[in-house]
């Protein structure tokens, strides 16, 4: 079975911190979600994380990342699935990334970083 995948992803087992934009339905209530967690695949269009807490799909996310040792990038991502890891606390979690002007030079910057790898 072949994958029609739109963009190449690459390994990419670095961390990564995150902030909610909007307030995250809980249990309760609502609340603003903030952590880091750890980087599984990136391409063009996303990033694949281990996340040991669950979030909601469609949940905005500013994410912080280094692509190099002198290079760190903010993107806004939003949740496009989660998946809970067998046998354990974690989940998997699938990022999309915005498509706006605020992301545009930090896709710039991926997007040369993908190309190098």
């Amino acid at each position: 079975m072949s994958e029609h995948r739109k963009f190449v992803r690459i390994p990419f087992r670095r961390p990564v911190s995150y902030d909610s934009i909007r307030e995250v339905p809980v249990e309760g209530g609502s609340q603003m979600v903030k952590g880091g967690c750890l980087g599984c695949d990136v391409s063009k269009g996303g990033l694949r994380s281990t996340i040991n807490r669950f979030v909601p799909l469609n949940t905005s996310l500013l994410l912080n990342f280094s692509i190099d040792p002198q290079h760190s990038i903010e993107l806004e991502g939003k949740v496009v699935w989660v998946q809970k890891v067998p046998n354990g606390e974690n989940y998997q979690i699938g990022m999309q990334f915005v498509d706006s002007d605020i992301n545009f030079e930090a896709q710039t910057a991926l997007d040369k970083f993908l190309k190098k790898e």
